[in-house]
């Protein structure tokens, strides 16, 4: 019986595995509908969207399943709803990243501020690696390594205020791109918010590990 319940933990943590390259997939075509102003690859995104949020229907299913039959301990409790919660951050990762497609539609007419999109580039790669690496060290509990992966939000953080600087100097030299700059700071924006996000992730690593409840931001 209890290997039997073990093959459903793992089941539970393999969703959530599942999930997370589902949505790295997702924030990846969409950077890459930005870089290539594809608004076909953008839509993909809008409509990969409904797959995320199914991902976190099903896992919030299997919590509430395991705990109703299965009377789980402590321990495994932590695994469960931890599971159960980051299940919800990769699904407002996966919000955002819808947002960042929308924007891109938006604005599909129009030509690329190179000054802008390079900095966004930079934290949306930092974002994807960060939502990468901690996926696996959610599987291996490393509290350490989940703490050093949140740090690398503050490097997010400078992107976005970089973006509002840029953005700011452009409207005061009366550029006439004031339209894609107001577009590039709500990518910047929801770049900063998967950023927090992830930081969550971490959060539930220290916690299934330690049963602490903490704040890396």
């Amino acid at each position: 019986m209890r290997k039997i319940y073990d093959q459903k933990l793992e089941q539970h943590f393999n969703s959530l595995k599942e999930m997370s390259l589902a949505v790295n997939a997702q924030l990846e075509k969409a950077m890459l509908a930005l870089d290539t102003l594809n608004p076909v690859l953008a839509q993909e995104v809008i409509d990969g969207d409904q797959e995320i949020n199914q991902f976190m229907v099903d896992i919030e299913r299997e919590s509430y399943l395991i705990v109703a039959t299965e009377q789980p301990v402590a321990a495994d409790l932590r695994l469960i709803f931890a599971v159960l919660l980051a299940s919800v951050d990769l699904e407002r990762i996966g919000d955002h990243t819808r947002s960042i497609a929308e924007q891109i539609i938006q604005n599909k007419d129009k030509e690329k501020i190179i000054v802008l999109d390079d900095i966004v580039d930079e934290m949306a790669v930092t974002a994807q690696k960060m939502l990468l690496d901690v996926i696996a060290v959610f599987e291996k509990r490393d509290v350490e390594a989940a703490k050093t992966i949140a740090r690398r939000d503050d490097k997010i953080d400078e992107g976005l205020q970089e973006v509002l600087r840029t953005s700011k100097d452009m409207l005061k030299a009366q550029e006439g791109q004031t339209d894609q700059g107001v577009s590039y700071i709500r990518i910047a924006n929801n770049l900063e918010r998967i950023g927090d996000y992830v930081t969550n992730l971490c959060e539930r690593v220290v916690y299934l590990e330690t049963n602490e409840i903490i704040e890396l931001a």
